[in-house]
């Protein structure tokens, strides 16, 4: 449609994305899914939820206020770390806005409880942020490079919520 060709570089990060996600759903444990938005602001507000997220602001905001400025132009990895890890904090509060639509559609209106607003702020704030630096990656970088970086970046992630979930559980 675009008339655009992939570079070597483009394909294998197109792959390994597409591999990755695969790998990830293949060996993803079973897990309880949350019925309501109070359910899951009872797991997001468990201590171990609540370090992972601290941590996860603590390095976007060393990456914003310190890494930025300096390496940001010739850097793409320091708005990519930006950008996934605010998108790490953003899964949750889209996962519970989610359940607050089918549940309102469903008839038990979702819009009266606070929390149903907290994860809607959360997750404009975080989505505003992620789009604010993913154009500052393309204004660097516009050719396939960085469709190889993106999965490492959300693998980092990931093993890092992983680690303080383990680390943290009380179960």
């Amino acid at each position: 449609m675009l008339k655009e060709r992939l570079q070597k570089m483009g394909i294998v990060g197109c792959v390994s994305c597409i591999v990755g996600s695969v790998v990830i759903v293949i060996h993803a444990p079973q897990e309880h899914t949350p019925s309501s938005v109070q359910e899951i602001w009872t797991l997001a507000t468990q201590p171990a939820f609540l370090v992972y997220v601290a941590a996860t602001l603590s390095i976007v905001l060393a990456l914003v206020l310190y890494f930025e400025p300096r390496f940001g132009q010739t850097n793409i990895l320091v708005y990519l770390g930006i950008c996934s890890s605010m998108g790490s904090v953003t899964v949750v509060s889209i996962k519970a806005i989610g359940i607050a639509i089918k549940l309102t559609l469903e008839g038990i209106s979702q819009l009266a409880y606070p929390q149903t607003w907290f994860f809607i702020t959360v997750a404009v704030i975080c989505v505003i942020t992620q789009l604010n630096y993913l154009n500052k990656v393309t204004l660097i970088n516009i050719n396939g490079v960085m469709v190889l970086f993106t999965p490492w970046i959300c693998l980092c992630c990931q093993n890092l919520f992983f680690f303080f979930w383990h680390c943290f559980s009380i179960y």
